[in-house]
Protein backbone atom coordinates (compact mmCIF):
# COMPACT_ATOMS: atom_id res chain seq x y z
CA UNK A 1 0.00 0.00 0.00
CA UNK A 2 2.75 2.85 0.96
CA UNK A 3 4.60 1.31 -2.31
CA UNK A 4 1.54 2.00 -4.40
CA UNK A 5 1.12 5.51 -1.85
CA UNK A 6 4.61 6.71 -3.07
CA UNK A 7 4.44 6.05 -6.18
CA UNK A 8 1.12 7.53 -6.84
CA UNK A 9 3.37 10.93 -5.08
CA UNK A 10 6.13 10.63 -6.86
CA UNK A 11 3.83 10.53 -10.34
CA UNK A 12 2.59 13.68 -8.85
CA UNK A 13 5.89 15.07 -7.85
CA UNK A 14 7.39 14.56 -11.82
CA UNK A 15 4.46 15.84 -13.72
CA UNK A 16 4.93 18.91 -11.71
CA UNK A 17 8.35 19.56 -11.93
CA UNK A 18 7.77 18.72 -15.93
CA UNK A 19 5.05 21.47 -15.90
CA UNK A 20 7.40 23.91 -14.21
CA UNK A 21 10.06 23.10 -16.56
CA UNK A 22 8.01 23.63 -19.32
CA UNK A 23 6.73 26.75 -17.99
CA UNK A 24 10.43 27.93 -17.46
CA UNK A 25 11.97 27.03 -20.96
CA UNK A 26 8.56 28.37 -22.80
CA UNK A 27 9.10 31.73 -20.96
CA UNK A 28 13.00 31.90 -21.34
CA UNK A 29 11.91 30.95 -25.73
CA UNK A 30 9.62 34.13 -26.06
CA UNK A 31 12.00 36.22 -23.95
CA UNK A 32 14.66 35.17 -26.32
CA UNK A 33 12.28 35.53 -29.40
CA UNK A 34 11.53 39.73 -28.20
CA UNK A 35 15.28 39.99 -27.72
CA UNK A 36 16.21 38.46 -31.18
CA UNK A 37 13.41 40.70 -32.84
CA UNK A 38 14.94 43.78 -30.72
CA UNK A 39 18.08 43.52 -31.90
CA UNK A 40 16.61 42.92 -35.65
CA UNK A 41 14.82 46.13 -35.36
CA UNK A 42 18.07 48.18 -33.98
CA UNK A 43 19.85 46.26 -37.26
CA UNK A 44 17.48 47.54 -39.80
CA UNK A 45 17.46 50.89 -38.27
CA UNK A 46 21.78 50.93 -37.84
CA UNK A 47 21.60 49.75 -42.00
CA UNK A 48 19.22 52.47 -42.32
CA UNK A 49 21.39 55.17 -40.87
CA UNK A 50 24.45 53.91 -42.72
CA UNK A 51 22.56 54.27 -46.11
CA UNK A 52 21.52 57.75 -45.50
CA UNK A 53 25.17 58.81 -44.89
CA UNK A 54 26.45 56.76 -48.04
CA UNK A 55 23.81 58.45 -50.25
CA UNK A 56 24.72 61.93 -48.79
CA UNK A 57 27.95 61.73 -49.63
CA UNK A 58 27.14 59.70 -52.96
CA UNK A 59 28.37 61.62 -55.87
CA UNK A 60 30.14 64.32 -54.05
CA UNK A 61 34.24 63.83 -53.88
CA UNK A 62 35.30 62.14 -50.58
CA UNK A 63 38.86 64.31 -50.72
CA UNK A 64 40.30 66.64 -53.35
CA UNK A 65 44.07 65.86 -54.09
CA UNK A 66 46.16 68.95 -53.35
CA UNK A 67 49.67 67.71 -53.30
CA UNK A 68 51.76 64.65 -53.49
CA UNK A 69 55.29 64.03 -52.04
CA UNK A 70 57.57 61.44 -53.46
CA UNK A 71 61.13 60.14 -52.36
CA UNK A 72 63.87 58.60 -54.23
CA UNK A 73 66.61 57.62 -52.00
CA UNK A 74 68.14 55.05 -49.98
CA UNK A 75 66.64 56.54 -47.19
CA UNK A 76 64.67 59.95 -45.56
CA UNK A 77 68.01 61.57 -44.82
CA UNK A 78 69.21 60.81 -48.40
CA UNK A 79 68.09 60.59 -51.77
CA UNK A 80 65.69 63.67 -53.41
CA UNK A 81 62.35 64.46 -52.87
CA UNK A 82 59.73 65.75 -55.63
CA UNK A 83 56.25 67.64 -54.42
CA UNK A 84 53.54 67.36 -56.79
CA UNK A 85 50.86 70.24 -56.26
CA UNK A 86 47.81 70.64 -57.88
CA UNK A 87 47.40 74.32 -58.24
CA UNK A 88 43.46 73.31 -60.00
CA UNK A 89 42.22 71.34 -62.07
CA UNK A 90 44.18 71.36 -64.85
CA UNK A 91 47.67 72.70 -63.94
CA UNK A 92 49.76 71.43 -61.60
CA UNK A 93 53.13 72.51 -60.30
CA UNK A 94 56.80 70.09 -60.00
CA UNK A 95 58.63 71.57 -56.91
CA UNK A 96 62.02 69.69 -56.38
CA UNK A 97 65.27 70.98 -54.50
CA UNK A 98 66.25 71.83 -57.51
CA UNK A 99 63.87 73.35 -59.70
CA UNK A 100 59.92 74.41 -59.88
CA UNK A 101 58.35 73.79 -63.41
CA UNK A 102 54.62 74.38 -64.24
CA UNK A 103 52.69 71.88 -66.18
CA UNK A 104 49.25 71.07 -67.79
Amino acid sequence: KNKKKNKGIASVIEKIAQERIIKVLTKYLNDMNNRIRELRSQIENIDKQISKLYKEIEGSPCYHLTAVMVHDGKNASQGHYWAYINRTQHSFATNSSTSIREGG
